[in-house]
């Protein structure tokens, strides 16, 4: 198996995808993709995940679907501050709107697979979040930074602000 994997230079193939990955998530998953243990188990699920791929391809080929992915980091560490109680800062409330952004064409995508296809599973479960959305979209400007109009008290503020210059 060892040289097999150095035949086909199986380091090199995942080095070369790491780079095309375009969220940290996937290249973490491909960087799993180095050791044996994450491979498939059987033939079966070798042509499984195989399907899976050749499913995705379709996909990252359709205008816009690529577009969703760039510029995404990774929210966990957010969401994870916001469970707690914690407070985002600006930069991270339009990290999440990006996802929310990237999440509304996924599901436009959705529409265009079969039922029971992987990437159909993997997305009908995806949360309405246009709620989120819009209140994200009040709060932010297009450049990512809080707006004056936030709320009525930063609104007030500001209106003091600019009175007093």
């Amino acid at each position: 198996m060892k040289e097999l994997e150095q035949a086909l230079e199986w380091g090199t193939w995942i080095e070369l995808a790491k780079k095309e990955a375009s969220t940290p998530g996937g290249k973490a998953l491909l960087g799993q993709l180095q050791s044996r243990e994450h491979w498939a188990a059987t033939q079966a699920l070798a042509e499984q995940m195989q399907l899976q791929t050749q499913e995705m391809v379709s996909f990252l080929e359709e205008p816009g679907f690529q577009e969703s992915l760039s510029f995404l980091g990774e929210p966990q560490p957010f969401l994870d501050r916001l469970r707690q109680g914690g407070i985002l800062e600006a930069s991270e409330l339009a990290e999440i709107q990006r996802w929310i952004q990237a999440s509304f064409v996924w599901k436009r995508f959705l529409q265009k697979t079969l039922p029971g296809t992987f990437f159909h599973e993997s997305l009908k479960d995806l949360p309405e979040v246009t709620q989120a959305f819009r209140i994200l979209e009040d709060v932010l400007t297009p450049e990512g930074e809080i707006s004056e109009k936030a709320s009525p008290r930063l609104q007030m503020i500001s209106a003091e602000i600019s009175r007093l210059k």
